[in-house]
């Protein structure tokens, strides 16, 4: 799924028809200020090629995934953008009591004095919490905030690459897709994640993430 919503510019012609014979194909990217990520799988097993590349302050990361598409031939497959640590906030929230089309909206103001710039710069996409931690009578959801200008910023670079954009998420919710795969998911699939600067547990169970 797309988590964030986002504004697409019209493919030209041709890509209509490059993309429909590279459906079978996947791109992975992860964007940092310091590095650019990205991933080349055929299927759902065939990883064809990976790469990092490190980002001086004075790098236009566009410019290097221009350079990967074109030097790989890359033009026209599907893309996955996962937002890096620094592009997000993910919140504890009670679900505002709105109908379902307002909820994100209504979450976004009543989270505005946490967010990182006013609520009219910022988009919030929310999803519930797993079954078993709502207290009873309250609805929890986990609300995800983003800068508008960041999330618009990731689109315009994978389209000026000339790849097929599919969606943006975050890191939590790509594990979870991965962890639903393992035989351990009916049990439960602990994952940590070692940064520059600190580690961070996750906990998913039955394709929902608990912690």
């Amino acid at each position: 799924m797309a988590f964030f919503p986002v504004h697409f510019r019209a493919y030209p012609v041709w890509f209509k028809t490059a993309k429909k014979r590279r459906a079978q194909e996947t791109i992975g990217l992860s964007i940092s200020a310091t590095k650019l990520s990205i991933c080349h799988v055929r299927g759902s097993r065939d990883l064809r090629w990976a790469a990092s590349f490190s980002l001086a302050p004075t790098d236009d990361w566009k410019a290097v995934l221009d350079h990967c598409v074109r030097d790989h031939s890359l033009r026209g497959v599907p893309c996955h953008v996962v937002l890096n640590a620094t592009d997000y906030k993910l919140l504890p929230a009670e679900k505002p009591d709105v109908p379902a089309a307002e909820v994100d909206q209504a979450l976004l103001w009543s989270l505005r004095d946490v967010l990182d710039a006013p609520p009219t710069e910022m988009t919030v996409q929310s999803f519930p919490f797993a079954q078993g931690l709502e207290r009873p009578g309250r609805q929890m959801r986990h609300a995800v905030a983003a800068r508008r200008s960041r999330i618009q910023e990731l689109v315009d670079g994978v389209i000026a690459a000339e790849l097929w954009l599919q969606s943006i998420d975050i890191p939590e919710l790509a594990l979870c897709k991965l962890t639903s795969r393992l035989p351990e998911n009916d049990v439960g699939v602990c994952v940590v994640s070692q940064g520059a600067r600190d580690v961070s547990i996750a906990l998913y169970r039955n394709g929902e993430l608990y912690l």
